[in-house]
C-alpha cells in the first residue's frame, strides 16, 4: 500500500491504495517521474501537517528496493515566496556536495501536484541510517556526558564536513545536535541544510541592507545571528553549544546563567581536561574575532588538543589537588 501525499486527502492510507492513484482523493501516488525517478511513499516520519514543526514532512519512501527520504514543504508556506526559495535552496546545496561523505545524498527537487490541483514542493534524498545526536544522547546514553576522547573525535569529524561546506562558500546556520545524525556505521552526517548560506557578494549586500532572513535555535544560536548578521564562524559557536551539550548531558538553556549573563557550562562537567574546555569556550567566544577564524585553524587546534589530553590523568590531577590543599598552596 502507498500513502497519499495529498494533505486534504480523507484517508491517506486507504488500503486500497496500491496502483496509480488514491482511492480515496485520486491524487497520483508515483512521486518523482518528472525527474526520471518513480517513489512510494511508505508511512511519514515527522507526523500530520498540522503537528509537523518547521519547514516540511517527512515521509520515508521506496524506489525499487531502496529506501529513501522525501521532504514535503508543508503547503502553508506554499504562499510565501521566501519559504519556498529556502526550501528550494537546501536542494541547491545538497546538490553541490555529491558524493561528499558526511552530507545527505539528495535525488533532487520536484513538484508533485494533487487532484485539486495543489502543488506540493518536494526534495527527495537519502535515508541516513542511524539517530541524530539528540537521540542518541536521550535514548541510547541517558544523557550521561560522553567523554573527552569521543568529544574530541566527533568534534574533528564535524569540522571536516563543515570545512567541505565552508570551502564551497557556505555556511549552515543552524548546527545543534539535532540536525548531526550518528549512522550504524558510527559515522556522522551533517544534515538539515534548509538555513545555509552562500558566503557571496549579495549576501555581504544583503547583510549591509539587514535584508537576511533571521533563523534562531534557543541555546545554540550565536549572538551575532540573533541579529541577522550570521558568518561562518557562527557555525563554530553553535558546534561548540552542541558539543557542550554533549559533554555535560544538558541543554544549553539549562546551564545559561542570565543573573549575570554567563554560560556556565564548565560546572557541569566531570574530570574534562582544561585543555577542552578551553576549546569549546573559545569556539564560542562571544566576539566573531575571538573564535577560531576557519575551519583549519579549529581543526589544528582540535588536534593539538588530542595530543595533550593523550597523557591526561584526572586521577593523578586529583591527587595533585588534594596535595597541594595539604600543603596550603592549592
Amino acid at each position: 500500500m502507498s500513502l497519499c501525499v495529498n494533505p486534504s486527502c480523507p484517508q491517506p492510507d486507504h488500503p486500497q491504495n496500491h496502483g496509480q492513484y488514491c482511492s480515496a482523493c485520486g491524487t497520483e501516488l508515483v512521486l518523482g517521474q518528472g525527474i526520471g525517478h518513480q517513489y512510494r511513499v511508505q508511512r511519514c516520519l515527522s507526523g500530520s501537517e498540522a503537528a509537523a514543526g518547521g519547514f516540511g514532512i517527512i515521509y520515508e519512501i521506496i524506489e525499487g528496493a531502496s529506501l529513501k527520504i522525501l521532504k514535503v514543504l508543508q503547503t502553508k508556506h506554499n504562499s510565501s515566496a521566501k519559504a519556498v526559495e529556502l526550501f528550494k535552496q537546501e536542494a541547491d546545496v545538497l546538490k553541490q556536495f555529491r558524493g561528499k561523505a558526511g552530507i545527505p545524498a539528495i535525488d533532487d527537487y520536484f513538484t508533485h501536484r494533487t487532484k485539486q490541483g495543489l502543488v506540493l514542493h518536494c526534495i527527495a534524498m537519502e535515508k541516513v541510517n542511524g539517530v541524530t545526536l539528540t537521540q542518541w544522547l536521550e535514548d541510547q546514553h541517558q544523557n550521561e556526558p560522553i567523554n573527552a576522547k569521543l568529544a574530541l573525535a566527533w568534534l574533528q569529524e564535524i569540522v571536516e564536513i563543515l570545512a567541505l561546506v565552508h570551502g564551497a562558500n557556505y555556511f549552515h546556520r543552524d548546527i545543534k545536535p539535532d540536525n548531526i545524525m550518528l549512522r550504524n556505521s558510527g559515522k556522522l552526517v551533517l544534515i538539515d541544510f534548509g538555513t545555509a548560506r552562500d558566503m557571496t557578494a549579495s549576501y555581504m549586500a544583503k547583510l549591509k541592507q539587514r535584508g537576511v532572513t533571521g533563523i534562531i535555535s534557543q541555546g545554540f544560536t550565536p549572538p551575532e545571528q540573533m541579529q541577522c548578521q550570521a558568518m561562518p564562524q557562527s557555525d563554530f559557536f553553535a558546534l561548540g553549544r552542541s558539543f557542550a551539550q554533549l559533554l555535560t548531558g544538558k541543554h544549553p538553556i539549562e546551564m545559561y546563567d542570565s543573573v549575570n549573563n554567563v554560560f556556565a557550562w564548565e560546572k557541569y562537567t566531570r574530570d574534562l581536561p582544561p585543555s577542552v574546555i578551553a576549546l569549546l569556550n573559545k569556539m564560542m567566544a562571544y566576539r566573531l574575532k575571538d573564535r577560531h577564524q576557519d575551519t583549519a585553524a579549529l581543526l589544528q587546534a582540535i588536534k593539538q588538543v588530542k595530543a595533550r589530553i593523550s597523557s591526561f590523568d584526572p586521577w593523578r590531577r586529583r591527587k595533585l589537588l588534594v596535595l597541594l590543599a595539604g600543603t596550603g598552596l592549592g
